[in-house]
């Protein structure tokens, strides 16, 4: 008997720190990915296909390595925008983005965060995407952890099942 307890617990703290790791793990897949789409720093994709075309340095080399950067960020957005889409839904997405928006605006009037310093007010939009994107690929999980109720995916195969044909 005690080492049935043991057991369980066990597994509830292994539950539990893998369901702080698993949403490190995507918070970092959804910084990554706008990190690298656009940051202020300069260095980014972004920053990368401007500087070529303002400069203009385009060669079909240099296009064919940009187009097929674009192409591996698209991945990432449709995985995570589907994901944050079909967890939150339209209605949740304009929910979480209010939360936030209020948040700065409370930050702006309440501290002395200067909103004409365009990098900041970028820095401060590039973690609240972060945080929209990992909240949506963490809905289900969140959502368990709070209600007790899992999500489920309905497959619709057209309408057809192995009992009525």
């Amino acid at each position: 008997m005690a080492n049935e307890n043991t057991s369980r617990t066990s597994r509830t703290r292994k539950s539990s720190n893998n369901w702080i790791i698993g949403m490190f793990w995507r918070f970092l897949a959804s910084t990554t990915t706008v990190m690298l789409t656009y940051n202020p720093s300069g260095y980014s994709f972004y920053h990368w296909v401007k500087d070529d075309l303002i400069n203009g340095e385009f060669d079909m080399a240099s296009l064919s390595i940009k187009l097929f950067a674009f192409l591996a960020l698209c991945i990432p957005w449709v995985v995570i925008g589907i994901a944050t889409r079909r967890s939150l839904g339209f209605g949740g997405i304009f929910l979480v983005v209010a939360f936030f928006v209020a948040g700065i605006v409370t930050l702006v009037l309440n501290t002395d965060v200067d909103i004409n310093n365009t990098t900041t007010l970028a820095w401060i939009t590039v973690v609240i995407l972060s945080i929209v994107l990992t909240i949506g690929l963490s809905w289900s999980i969140i959502r368990r952890r709070i209600s007790g109720q899992v999500d489920i995916d309905r497959v619709d195969d057209g309408g057809h099942d192995d009992y009525h044909d």
